[in-house]
């Protein structure tokens, strides 16, 4: 059990900036949690849950991907091609992931969808984490939720504004490239 460890982690609240970054939090927990545990931490961190052994990571592994078929499922369809190439196999299955999900995709515009996305995955992970409230799930799920929460502060107007420059410059360069191919 982390009593102190997990007693001590701030209230995260998604849309709302993190309290410190993944890396301080792998810091913080130096000392505190076993080799295994802090192996298995590194391991989330660097989004690698489909090797792990523990309960909590192999169950999560299993939500994040049925999120992730539901989504290539309805997106398939929409395009009238086939889903499989695009899904991987759960040992779980959720009807409520499945609606949550359903539901996160016929929002009005990507952002709200990904938005919506990342709800289901924050409640999954809320749920996940009060099983073991003062043990290794409470830190893990606080630091898959971490990473969400970062992963929405760097969403800033002008991250998008340079990452679709980026976008342009990059492909106006392939296509004019390609096309000098094309007609040579």
């Amino acid at each position: 059990m982390y009593y102190y460890l997990v007693a001590s982690l701030p209230p995260l609240v998604l849309g709302t900036p993190a309290p410190f970054t993944p890396e301080e939090f792998r810091f913080n927990c130096q000392g505190v949690l076993s080799k295994p545990h802090l192996d298995e931490l590194d391991a989330i961190l660097a989004g690698n849950t489909r090797d792990s052994t523990e309960q909590f990571t192999m169950r999560w592994h299993d939500i994040d991907t049925e999120i992730r078929n539901v989504c290539a499922r309805i997106r398939a369809g929409r395009e009238g091609i086939d889903e499989s190439p695009y899904t991987q196999s759960v040992t779980e299955y959720s009807v409520a992931v499945e609606h949550s999900v359903t539901d996160a995709l016929s929002k009005a515009n990507p952002m709200e969808q990904e938005l919506a996305l990342d709800r289901v995955r924050w409640r999954a992970l809320e749920e996940l984490g009060k099983e073991n409230s003062f043990g290794l799930d409470a830190a893990l799920a606080f630091a898959l939720k971490l990473r969400i929460a970062m992963r929405w502060s760097k969403m800033t107007e002008e991250a998008g504004r340079e990452y679709v420059e980026d976008f342009i410059h990059k492909n106006t360069h392939e296509i004019i490239e390609d096309y000098k191919v094309h007609t040579a």
